[in-house]
């Protein structure tokens, strides 16, 4: 998903209710490193490449 890219750091975030979204961030080896507070409460992910 990320190799094709020159960043180092991806981030994202989806909300608390979103169960299949969080599976395919986790599943991407992306880590919830934080909540962000848009539209009420939202879950923080980030993917530092290698």
């Amino acid at each position: 998903m990320i190799e094709g890219f020159n960043y180092l750091d991806f981030r994202s975030d989806t909300h608390v209710a979103n169960k299949a979204m969080q599976h395919i961030f986790e599943k991407l080896g992306f880590k919830q490193v934080g909540k962000v507070p848009v539209d009420g409460e939202r879950l923080a992910y980030q993917k530092l490449k290698k």
